[in-house]
């Protein structure tokens, strides 16, 4: 048994056959009690076998809080289709109470894709449901309620009228750090709110010259949520945060200020995994990447570091290339990251499909053994 990842929401261990030598991965989330193996017994006959020796192995060391799944058509149904065939291809399409990442370069078009794929979201709830689901655009760099109107008439045209609430964080961006005062942490502040959290910086008492200066970033108590209010009173499905990036760049980079950085990560995200959750709600939220100057064979990176990375069970990366974009996800549950792409075009009416079929993935390498 290959331990891949084990967190206390769940578990990923790779199974290494002794005669074949072949691997095969087996998944439990504790708090849903989802399981899932991709061994020929459980893959070929789950509803006869209801259980793999995997999943059962797995079962007896990390006991689920809920009742196990072992069909997939159980799970399949949860999910609500992209707007791209590609997007489904890689991911299966999006699943409630699970939050998104994008990332990538300027221009790129991510504001656009989510954008799109909110209304291709909201049509699906609104049909399941019964009655309209709203999509809330919380918008944290601004203009973003201009880039909708530009496109608007377009995603009504495809996904027909969809309920759209804009909300602003209605603050200035923060100012640069400059190593002498605390760092201009308003808007960071001002989001934490908006999420129900009341937030304060103070600088951590320096035990020795390398935490010199150091700042945290802290939680103060809970306040009304302005997000929470709007997600009840406007029956909201779906959340596009746009962007995660902005309200970090309170804390530049570099040892001095990187807890504080990450204490305002954890305690954000935290709220939006809660509601998620709470709310049963598609969280698409959408970060810059970063990437060394002059590093050409460099991948891009997401600019939060792992911190913000392993927040996600599932993170996209989109780039230009030539006349198309390129999706690949840089982090899925059970599959290798990087190994598979998918082609968009970017025309009038929004993104389309490309050219490039997503390849059959792999099972993913082992890091360590137990």
């Amino acid at each position: 048994m290959i331990r891949y990842w084990d967190l206390d929401w769940e578990s990923l261990f790779l199974f290494r056959s002794k005669k074949s030598g072949k691997v095969y991965c087996t998944y439990i989330n504790f708090d849903d009690g989802y399981a899932d193996c991709d061994c020929p017994a459980y893959v070929f006959a789950p509803k006869e076998n209801k259980i793999c020796k995997h999943i059962r192995m797995l079962a007896e060391k990390f006991p689920p809080k809920k009742k196990m799944v072992f069909e997939m058509d159980d799970i399949r149904s949860m999910f609500l289709s992209s707007s791209v065939l590609g997007i489904n291809a890689l991911i299966g399409g999006y699943l409630p109470k699970v939050p998104y990442g994008i990332f990538g370069p300027a221009a790129a078009g991510k504001s656009i894709l989510m954008m799109q794929d909110a209304y291709a979201v909201a049509k699906q709830m609104s049909e399941k449901q019964g009655k309209s689901v709203g999509i809330l655009y919380y918008d944290t760099e601004g203009d973003g309620d201009i880039l909708h109107a530009l496109w608007q008439n377009k995603f009504v045209e495809r996904f027909g009228k969809q309920k759209w609430v804009y909300m602003g964080t209605e603050t200035e961006r923060p100012v640069t750090y400059d190593g002498k005062k605390p760092p201009d942490v308003k808007l960071i502040n001002k989001v934490c709110r908006d999420w129900g959290m009341l937030t304060k910086v103070r600088k951590q008492i320096a035990k020795d010259k390398e935490f010199k200066g150091m700042v945290r970033f802290e939680w103060h108590g809970d306040v009304p949520s302005k997000v929470e209010e709007t997600i009840i009173r406007e029956n909201i499905g779906v959340i596009i945060i746009d962007s995660i990036t902005d309200p970090l760049d309170g804390f530049p980079g570099g040892n001095m200020n990187f807890p504080a950085r990450a204490d305002a990560i954890k305690l954000w995200m935290s709220q939006v995994h809660l509601f998620a959750k709470r709310y049963g709600l598609v969280v698409l939220t959408i970060h810059h990447s970063s990437k060394a100057p002059g590093a050409v064979m460099t991948r891009q990176q997401m600019i939060g570091g792992t911190t913000l990375f392993y927040r996600y069970k599932v993170v996209m990366c989109l780039e230009t290339v030539g006349d198309e974009r390129k999706l690949r996800f840089s982090r899925f549950f059970n599959k290798k990251e990087w190994d598979e792409e998918a082609r968009l075009t970017l025309d009038d009416d929004g993104f389309k499909d490309g050219t490039k079929i997503p390849k059959h993935s792999v099972a993913p390498k082992p890091i360590y053994e137990m």
